[in-house]
């Protein structure tokens, strides 16, 4: 079971009644959010399973990872998470303070009419932290 299941779920009970809701600006940034957090998760967990010599990857590359013992891959699980961490960070941080200003909007799929956005050039910032501890299976916020 995901963190993201809820939200998941939740998109899905809209579409089978039409739609996913345009009134409901809260709604549509955690979504947003999930999304963001499941292909960090998702690359997290592929990265895991070659680890544990679960993917079919390169044969040298899982030669060399299955001389890890449990401590070592602990280790590199932890080296990973840390560093997907930092990679969506970093991205929400460049978004804040790139030079010019960034915009990201939501529109109506029908009419092309803005719904919501995250404009405040913080928001980027302060969405990272909600996003993370609400929604990813793999990095804890500290």
């Amino acid at each position: 079971m995901s963190k993201r299941d809820s939200i998941y779920d939740q998109a899905s009970e809209y579409l089978e009644n039409g739609s996913l809701p345009t009134d409901d600006p809260e709604f549509i940034t955690r979504f947003f959010g999930a999304k963001l957090v499941g292909a960090m998760d998702s690359n997290l967990e592929n990265a895991f399973k070659t680890l544990d010599g679960e993917d079919n990857v390169n044969h040298d590359l899982k030669t060399q990872l299955s001389t890890l013992d449990h401590d070592q891959k602990a280790a590199v699980k932890e080296l990973l998470e840390e560093n997907a961490k930092g990679f969506f960070y970093s991205m929400m941080l460049k978004l804040r303070d790139f030079n010019y200003p960034v915009e990201v909007n939501f529109l109506d799929p029908d009419s092309n009419k803005k719904l919501c956005g995250l404009e405040d050039e913080q928001e980027f910032h302060f969405h990272y932290h909600d996003w993370i501890e609400e929604f990813s299976d793999y990095v804890e916020e500290s």
